[in-house]
């Protein structure tokens, strides 16, 4: 994920996996309206799922996620 680092905005997303196609689209739309990594954070993503990759990228700009939980 890369963030403008004035605002927190994502300006680009890539996605490695093999469920990519099933992931993207959050992050299209992520970009398209330039939400920021607390948009992102605070936006209820189901649990489990590969998905949740967005969020915890979102998160890795706020905090260290390596010693968080899988349910935060």
């Amino acid at each position: 994920m890369v963030m403008d680092p004035h605002d927190l905005s994502v300006v680009g997303t890539h996605i490695v996996s093999t469920v990519a196609s099933e992931m993207i689209h959050e992050a299209v739309l992520a970009v398209k309206f330039r939400l920021t990594v607390d948009d992102l954070i605070s936006t209820t993503h189901v649990l489990p799922t590969m998905s949740e990759g967005i969020k915890r990228a979102a998160q890795s700009f706020r905090r260290d996620i390596s010693t968080t939980s899988c349910i935060e």
